[in-house]
């Protein structure tokens, strides 16, 4: 799944990390191998660490504008 930061530029590595955090449990010891809500940043934030990279593709969420803001 393409988060809203754009496409994985390393998916093995996107991949690996995944599997690594899902391993780790809850804090009352269950959901080992399952994700969870708290994972999703966690996966996000290690596999930055380890050197990964999104590519911003046309109409992310996060795609700087420039100009005047539009009005609601």
């Amino acid at each position: 799944m393409v988060s809203s930061k754009g496409k994985e530029t390393d998916p093995e590595l996107k991949k690996e990390v995944t599997e690594e955090i899902k391993q780790q449990t809850n804090k009352d010891g269950s959901g080992k191998g399952q994700m969870a809500a708290w994972k999703a940043p966690k996966i996000a934030k290690e596999y930055e660490a380890r050197g990964g990279d999104y590519e911003n593709e046309k109409g992310s969420k996060n795609m700087p504008k420039k100009g005047e803001p539009e009005a609601k």
